[in-house]
């Protein structure tokens, strides 16, 4: 029913936000984002930077509570390397595709499993079908099963062209994927806006949805390129327009999403964009008076003993004034590139006072 307006953003949990102590995925929720991709989620280690003091077991359930949006991780379908050198990308248990890590996600409320793969991490095709042959008979009837590859993931026999083939996408929907990852036109050797609208016609015809995804840097482009590439997209006839977490994690998102010829407004059209953008960041002054389990929190508000009218005393200033600070930000950001930086600041402000 979207009709190609969906748009997924991918962050990373364990580096530092870029409002620093609010989440990444608060930040691109308020910027337009409808699904929430978490990469480098560890569900034995589960790490979200920003986010308020939690149990581990409800760390997705609160990203959930706190922005209102469908949250999916990814999961890899390989083996751990020895010998490595530190980085991000490295592999760990509790990022793998299992059968029992499916089901700790799942158990934690995430909505959407991807099975795909970070650079360098060797995932092949083969190894993505037999993970979700696994994963749909383990938990394919309490999430999304979504499958496919952003990039050649270390593989240089499935590079190009051959990332995904017409032949993988029927594999991939028949061991029980719900929706096909592959690369946006323009963002791998080889993949036109012909090509990938005939993987995305095969996946429709299989009864799939598609996404196409930006994970080869240019999420972190110029406008132009975000643009050109969001309307191949469209005109491919994807279902969801995705955009990686490259760059420093989040610093593209602020021009992807949230400029007035951003890849929201391409996707969406203004009247869209501009929905989402009345919506974005007000509701969060109530939502963090509220734990992922329903309970007030002890500190939300006010102090032991008040009644509700002197704890209004504490609250409502702030919220006066958090408004009053949104519409003046979204004011300035629409005035264009000179005044960004103010704009940018601001909003980092005005989400700590409602904090």
């Amino acid at each position: 029913d979207s009709e190609g307006r969906t748009l997924a953003a991918e962050t990373i949990g364990t580096v530092t936000p870029m409002l620093v102590n609010i989440t990444n995925a608060e930040f691109v929720a308020s910027l337009g984002a409808d699904l929430i991709m978490l990469n480098i989620f560890d569900v034995n280690d589960p790490i979200i930077q920003g986010l308020p003091q939690t149990s581990p077991e409800d760390t997705i359930r609160e990203v959930k509570r706190l922005t209102g949006r469908m949250v999916a991780i990814n999961l890899e379908p390989a083996v751990i390397k020895d010998g490595q050198e530190e980085s991000v990308w490295n592999l760990t248990t509790g990022r793998q595709a299992t059968v029992e890590n499916a089901r700790k996600a799942a158990d934690m409320g995430v909505d959407m499993i991807v099975l795909t793969g970070n650079p360098g991490v060797g995932v092949d095709n083969e190894a993505i079908i037999q993970a979700l042959s696994r994963l749909k008979e383990a938990v394919g009837d309490r999430v999304i099963l979504t499958a496919g590859k952003m990039h050649a993931s270390g593989i240089i026999s499935e590079a190009g062209e051959k990332i995904l083939t017409e032949k993988d996408v029927e594999a991939f929907v028949d061991a029980g994927a719900d929706v096909i990852l592959l690369p946006a036109p323009g963002t791998v050797p080889g993949i036109t806006m012909e090509y990938a609208g005939n993987l995305i016609r095969k996946a429709h015809e299989k009864g799939a949805l598609a996404m196409t995804t930006i994970g080869t840097s240019q999420e972190g482009a110029d406008e132009d390129t975000i643009r050109q590439i969001a309307l191949m997209c469209k005109m491919a006839g994807t279902d969801i327009h995705h955009i990686g977490d490259s760059g420093t994690f989040c610093h593209c998102l602020l021009w992807d999403f949230d400029q007035g010829s951003d890849r929201g407004s391409e996707k969406r059209g203004r009247p869209h964009r501009s929905r989402h953008a009345g919506q974005a960041l007000w509701p969060r002054h109530v939502q963090r008076r509220i734990d992922a389990r329903g309970r007030r929190r002890p500190d939300s508000c006010g102090r032991p003993g008040e009644s509700h009218r002197q704890r209004g005393r504490h609250v409502a200033p702030h919220a006066r004034h958090a408004a009053c600070l949104f519409r003046r930000v979204r004011h300035r950001l629409r005035r264009g590139p000179a005044t960004e930086q103010l704009g940018r600041h601001a909003v980092y402000l005005g989400v700590r006072r409602l904090r």
